[in-house]
């Protein structure tokens, strides 16, 4: 061999340089355009398109809008009229005495960018309706409104809870309005006094106007690409391959050194848990979804138990069916309910609710067997801190249902699971 290599190190260097030329050219023909590819795949990973939550539609025109998910904003004010825009037969045209209002769906909440086109009089304004919380999303959490409206300038402060936001109507009179609200919220209630945006919660229609669908998205908010640092690594990694390959030339195979085999890292079941009970904690219901990797799951699935649903799927369902089923007979809906259940895919089952800061800190450092625990459905002032416990881990004793009063001085309906850790 080392004859070969004296006498004929020619031959090895020109195998050599062929193949770096027939590489760069099969990187410039095959290798780069399927690298540009992965590249932008992973911008839009990065920055993903808005993920559709809701459409707030208006096909059943011309029936009346208080029969399709719309209500007087004030009952003791109710002339309404209603009709089809001239230029938008898609669209709603209003005007009522005072306004209608929309709540979305429990599970639709989760939704923070919004776009539609509004046509504005005098006047007249649509609202977005938020929940708005401190930056450690537990010491505050009430209702805002972001007003849309016409014209140009920075957002101005109408009163403690409302912020009016414009945006410059076309030539046609119709004005877009496409409002990440995280970045609405940050440029509003969030400079005037730290709060953040939570959740969304409806839309209000006040005064004469014409408005098109509403298309309710999430939308992950926007990362930075670094396009050199991928390029670099990709030159990197086409460098390292041809000296590999120019080195393999010169060198036996047998004395290469074999390439040791990734470790297998053993996952746990639902089965090997034990000891104290802890919960998951994130921001918001969306974050968990996303922690455990879980989609809703479909209509034709809804009223199905627990074990019959597939595995990375969450739905709803009530308290009193929680305390009086077992996991096997736990009906789960696709919408409606109260308290969302999610199926991670080991078949574990999470539920999801709210508890006070004290149970929190109980929760993060481990309950013990045998404490007692109380996890609401919704958020309120003595529970405003979402977490995601393990089902099987909770003995849950009775439901109840409470009806505190918001921040809007109005009662709503939260139900309470009395529960033991085991």
């Amino acid at each position: 061999m080392n004859w070969l290599d004296q006498n004929y190190k020619w031959v090895f260097d020109g195998i050599g340089v062929l193949f770096v030329a027939g590489f760069l050219a099969l990187l410039r023909k095959w290798i780069w355009p399927r690298l540009a590819s992965l590249l932008a795949d992973r911008a839009r990973r990065r920055n993903p398109g808005p993920d559709e939550v809701a459409k707030v539609s208006f096909q059943y025109l011309p029936a009346n809008p208080l029969s399709n998910g719309w209500r007087l904003a004030d009952p003791e004010r109710p002339s309404l009229e209603y009709s089809v825009p001239p230029d938008r037969g898609d669209g709603l045209a209003v005007s009522a005495e005072d306004a209608i209002d929309y709540d979305l769906e429990k599970y639709q909440r989760t939704a923070n960018h919004v776009r539609f086109s509004a046509k504005l009089s005098d006047k007249s304004y649509l609202y977005a309706k938020v929940r708005l919380v401190s930056r450690d999303g537990r010491s505050v959490s009430r209702v805002g409104w972001i007003t849309c409206d016409t014209g140009a300038g920075p957002p101005r402060k109408e009163s403690r809870d409302e912020w009016v936001i414009h945006r410059t109507p076309g030539k046609d009179g119709w004005t877009t309005f496409d409002l990440f609200l995280p970045e609405e919220v940050s440029q509003t209630f969030g400079k005037a006094e730290g709060l953040q945006f939570s959740e969304l919660l409806g839309f209000r229609l006040r005064g004469s106007l014409a408005v098109s669908p509403i298309n309710v998205y999430h939308t992950e908010p926007r990362a930075p690409i670094v396009i050199t640092a991928d390029m670099i690594v990709a030159f990197i990694s086409a460098v390292a391959l041809v000296g590999f390959v120019i080195v393999s030339f010169r060198k036996p195979a047998s004395s290469l050194p074999r390439q040791a085999e990734p470790p297998v890292v053993p996952t746990a079941t639902a089965q090997e848990r034990s000891g104290p009970l802890v919960a998951q904690v994130a921001k918001d219901a969306h974050a968990l979804r996303q922690l455990n990797h879980v989609t809703r799951i479909a209509d034709t699935e809804s009223e199905k138990s627990l074990p019959e649903i597939p595995a990375n799927s969450y739905g709803f369902t009530i308290g009193s069916w929680v305390a009086d089923l077992g996991l096997d007979k736990l009906p789960i809906l696709s919408k409606g309910g109260f308290f969302e259940i999610q199926k991670l895919a080991d078949g574990t089952a999470m539920i999801v609710g709210y508890v006070g800061q004290e149970s929190l800190d109980r929760l993060r450092e481990g309950l013990a067997e045998g404490s007692t625990l109380i996890v609401y459905s919704d958020p309120w002032k003595d529970a405003p801190n979402i977490v995601a416990i393990p089902l099987d881990r909770l003995k849950c004793a009775r439901s109840r249902t409470l009806y505190p009063e918001n921040t809007q001085h109005k009662i709503t309906e939260i139900e309470a699971l009395d529960c033991d850790a085991r």
